[in-house]
């Protein structure tokens, strides 16, 4: 073990280094495992969430007499939440952030080659300059130089100071080359971000430079092919790793497990058969043979002999290129760019099953008496006595060259599909989509199945409202490499077209491919909902919330079940659920609330209403629900509705009936009726329902005649028994009768009419709970305790009559208490107990005309002992003000 911590004997300026580069392979390994979908083609796709309003009646109206409880509802709404295929778009930050791994690799291994000799430095920068030419970089232009000056620039920078440090100044150390080209990528870039003209200048070489940082990553793999294997003979012959003596037997079951391991990959990937085993994934076996390297390379570089010495070169040389992998692995992710994930992985299995076999070959052939003997192979692994390393590796490159070709170097077709499929994205980025359509169809033509291409076509189609395009893009996505996006992407515009079975099979396809994925399973529970399969619905939307954390499937449970479960099971569903911050969620449980006739006093959400007032349709849907929720708790409600109403014209005419419900219900009747009278008379669709709801209104303050013109303005079932609940309130229980009688013509059944024949000429009002709220006002002893009482029926006649005479008693307060009559008589204009309150308060404020025509409004609604006593009190007060008019004068 001591010999993994190798820079023990180097200088501080080394250890470092070495530090800083293990630090940067780290943190670039652990981004790639933290990522989601990482190698499944999908990269890092934020899922679109798509919220849809649906209509639901709640039983806000109600009115109870007796046994009897007639209910108007009001129109709600409830949201569920759907998973919807997003266009896959490049995560550009992390893009870059590998990008600048892989260019910290470059500056590492540019560094080492300065360190080789002439020959072997020369060969490096022969293989750079040309993938530095295929980098396109003229399409970085800077303003008033030449298209190339970008690649002068580079090959300058690189090239020159390589030369430099290689022919001249042999005595700087390592350290101090890989500040300096560090320094130099580092300017190169912060010149062509700062400098150059066109849009994306870092994603634009990003995606130009693939070739550059691919063919070092193929190189990488081939040279660290052989590291598990070594791994593999150092666990079974090291004394450290205690496996007992039998060296022989156990490299051949491990090492015979790894090739078969490899074997199977390798045809699983060339689709050879269909044997569904992927033992270990790819991406594991590549970066165990890199990690592993770090200190098996070492030996390798022993054995050269000095001509590539670990320290000076070896394991610069070795971790640059593993940085320049870790970052064009990320590239390819961070893009969800498949084929190139597959030219990736392709690399890792050919290269490590043939330069494997080579490898077995050569121990057998070395050392199979040493392994029969139990000896500590590991040590002399590199030090060959029969068979020679370089045939050894001239074999495996042959082989690896023979597995490419069995697939007839699809690979490389993979890898130009991958290139287009980037510069797709690029103009995706930079809202080019014709010329990213074109891009995204020449990567189709090099893989016809890969997923990125045929995913973004379909994003494009779907943008421009080609929905048969998209369809078949996206069935072309789900062939070889799926992801849960395609298969969304598919059943969404199925559903659309109003194919739900295609629809269905597609995301059960889908459910097959990815047990484990909420939003599919989500949105086939909203498939079942579609079709009132509840059982169905909330199995999937069960399942879905246990999988997922963003709250979607609880939103959609409540919103789902809420007109099939009772209000005892919503809320055990709602209180089990982890979606309390979700503004969706809240704005179902609300309704929730309503539909069981619970409404505890609670706070608004701040976020439920953005600083411009538009309204989403989750905001839309909890300012509804909340509205008929807290109306009764919070006075202020109905102005605030009605503010959010003037800026979503959309929405108005729901939220406004919203609003005037919180009126009614939060202490301003009047304002609710004329709010509710003024939408009513504007003959849209939905002014029977306004009808309805006033006639119900109007029930409830006692104003039955007014309930009457209401329920007679429409013929639906409800108002018809509203009608007769008034007929029969008002005194004409027979009138009642004969209104039901117009239910036959509904088709109701004739049992049913007469069981509500039998049930309203029993009915009989409400007792007035004027007594009680007035002895209470006279507790309270204030205006605002009379107030109150007020507010819970401004037009019962003895009511404002009571409240009335308090007012006109204090100081000032005649005006108070004519308005408060004033107000009573707009709406119930047939009470002789009001028309004398107003004659007499018209007295004392002497509109002795409008008291006279109050008192013949009493003489005409008032029986002969009414009138008697009012006309006693009338002329009393009259003479009254004739004496004090006579004092004056």
């Amino acid at each position: 073990m001591k010999k993994l911590f190798f820079w023990k004997s180097w200088t501080a300026a080394e250890r470092i280094s070495a530090l800083a580069v293990l630090i940067l392979l780290a943190a670039a390994l652990l981004y790639l495992l933290a990522w989601s979908g990482i190698f499944s083609g999908t990269g890092r796709v934020k899922w679109d969430i798509i919220s849809l309003v649906h209509d639901m009646a709640v039983p806000v109206n109600r009115l109870k007499l007796g046994d009897f409880e007639f209910v108007i509802p009001a129109p709600s709404v409830y949201i569920t939440e759907q998973y919807a295929a997003p266009l896959m778009l490049p995560d550009a930050a992390a893009g870059l952030f590998f990008l600048v791994v892989a260019l910290a690799g470059l500056s590492v291994v540019l560094a080492a080659l300065t360190t080789l000799s002439r020959f072997w430095f020369l060969g490096g920068l022969a293989v750079l300059v040309p993938l530095l030419v295929f980098s396109r970089t003229e399409m970085l232009v800077f303003p008033g130089l030449p298209e190339r000056t970008l690649l002068l620039l580079a090959l300058v920078l690189y090239g020159g100071t390589g030369y430099y440090l290689q022919a001249f100044r042999q005595d700087v150390g390592i350290a101090s080359r890989i500040a300096l080209f560090t320094a130099i990528s580092a300017m190169l870039a912060l010149v062509t971000v700062t400098v150059c003209s066109g849009p994306e200048p870092a994603y634009t070489f990003l995606v130009y430079s693939l070739p550059l940082w691919l063919i070092p990553a193929v190189i990488f793999m081939l040279v660290s092919a052989t590291e598990i294997l070594y791994g593999i003979v150092w666990l079974t012959t090291s004394k450290s790793a205690h496996m007992g003596g039998r060296s022989l037997l156990n490299f051949s079951v491990i090492g015979g497990l790894y090739l078969l391991v490899l074997v199977f990959a390798y045809v699983s990937n060339t689709r050879m058969a269909d044997w569904g085993l992927a033992l270990v994934p790819v991406w594991l076996l590549g970066a165990c043979s890199g990690l592993i390297g770090l200190t098996g390379f070492r030996l390798r570089c022993e054995s050269t002999e000095g001509h590539l010495p670990f320290r000076e070169s070896g394991f610069w040389l070795y971790s640059g290129l593993f940085l320049i992998t870790a970052g064009v692995t990320g590239m390819a992710v961070a893009a969800g760019n498949d084929p190139l994930l597959e030219v990736l992985e392709d690399s890792v299995i050919n290269s490590q099953l043939g330069m494997g076999l080579a490898f077995v070959f050569y121990i057998i052939a070395n050392f199979l008496p040493l392994l029969r003997k139990g000896m500590q192979v590991h040590k002399v692994l590199y030090k060959p006595m029969n068979f020679s390393l370089t045939r050894t590796r001239i074999i495996g490159v042959a082989l690896v060259a023979g597995l490419f070709s069995m697939q007839n170097l699809f690979p490389v077709r993979q890898g130009i599909a991958a290139y287009f499929n980037g510069l797709g994205d690029l103009h995706t980025l930079t809202s080019q989509y014709t010329l990213a359509e074109q891009y995204y169809k020449m990567s189709l033509q090099q893989e016809f199945q890969n997923h990125k291409g045929n995913y973004a076509l379909a994003s494009l189609a779907r943008i421009q409202g080609d929905n048969n395009a998209a369809i078949y893009y996206f069935r072309q996505a789900t062939l070889k490499k799926p992801s849960p996006q395609a298969y969304i992407g598919l059943s969404n515009l199925l559903a659309q077209e109003d194919l739900y079975f295609e629809a269905m099979f597609s995301l059960r396809e889908g459910q097959r491919a990815f047990p484990r994925s909420g939003p599919v399973l989500n949105n086939i529970g909203l498939l079942y909902a579609r079709t009132n399969l509840s059982d169905s619905a909330y199995y999937f939307l069960s399942s879905a919330e246990k999988l997922a954390d963003d709250g979607v499937a609880s939103v959609n449970i409540l919103g789902v079940l809420s007109g099939v479960l009772g209000p005892e099971a919503l809320d055990s569903l709602a209180g089990r659920s982890r979606s309390a911050g979700n503004l969706s969620w809240n704005a179902n449980r609300l309704l929730v609330g309503n539909l069981a006739g619970k409404n505890p006093a609670e706070k608004s959400r701040n976020d439920a209403l953005r600083p411009d007032s538009l309204l989403s349709a989750a905001g839309f849907a909890y300012w509804m629900n909340y509205t008929y929720n807290q109306a009764a708790n919070d006075s202020t409600l109905a102005r605030k509705i009605r503010q959010i109403a003037s800026k979503n014209d959309l929405m108005a005419g729901d939220l406004l009936l919203a609003s005037a419900h919180a009126d009614f219900y939060g202490g301003n009747k009047t304002k609710a009726l004329e709010t509710l009278l003024a939408l009513a008379g504007n003959d849209g669709k939905d002014s029977g329902l306004y009808h309805k709801i006033l006639g119900h209104w109007f029930l409830q303050t006692g104003l039955y005649d007014k309930a009457i013109e209401q329920f007679s303005e429409v013929s639906e079932p409800d108002a018809v028994i509203g009608h007769a609940i008034a007929q029969s309130l008002s005194g004409n229980p027979v009138s009642g009768i004969i209104v039901l009688e117009r239910l036959k013509e509904s088709g109701t059944d004739s049992l049913e009419i007469a069981r509500l024949q039998n049930a309203v000429t029993s009915l009989v009002p409400p007792r007035s709970a004027a007594d009680s709220l007035l002895a209470a006002a006279r507790k309270g002893g204030t205006e605002e305790a009379f107030r109150a009482a007020l507010r819970y029926n401004p037009y019962d006649p003895a009511l404002v009559a009571g409240v009335a005479a308090y007012l006109g008693q204090q100081k000032a307060g005649v005006p108070k208490a004519y308005a408060v009559v004033v107000d009573a008589l707009r709406f119930n204009e047939t009470s002789p107990l009001l028309w004398g309150e107003y004659a007499l308060l018209s007295l004392d404020m002497g509109l002795s005309d409008q008291a006279e025509e109050a008192r013949e409004n009493v003489r005409k609604f008032a029986d002969d002992a009414g009138y008697h006593d009012f006309s006693t009190r009338y002329h009393a007060k009259w003479s009254l003000k004739q004496k004090e008019k006579e004092d004056f004068r």
